[in-house]
């Protein structure tokens, strides 16, 4: 099957499928939440049926809506072991951010 997007202000959220439902590509910017679950009905997908969350890295384009994603679903976040504490601070901690 093939990844399914799910458009937000400036970017999309990917969904691809695997066993038992769904991994999800990042979660967007914190706004975004709202309009996510509202694409997310009409792409026809329950929220239950994601059921993992990759996020490629900490920023808040990437991981905005963390906080309201795992209070409405339960899933299993993948990813850095590092970024465990800057997704904690909350903040778009940008001087871990590597260059070329």
């Amino acid at each position: 099957m093939k990844p399914i997007a799910i458009p937000l202000s400036v970017s999309c959220i990917f969904l691809l499928p695997c066993q038992g439902g769904y991994l999800q590509v990042d979660a967007g910017y914190e706004h975004d939440y709202p309009l996510y679950r509202k694409n997310l009905v009409k792409a026809g997908i329950p929220l239950d049926r994601v059921r993992y969350l990759f996020l490629t890295h900490h920023h808040d384009d990437h991981a905005g809506f963390l906080n309201a994603l795992t209070h409405d679903a339960e899933l299993t976040i993948i990813a850095h072991q590092q970024a465990r504490a800057l997704l904690q601070s909350r903040q778009n901690d940008k001087t871990r951010h590597k260059t070329g």
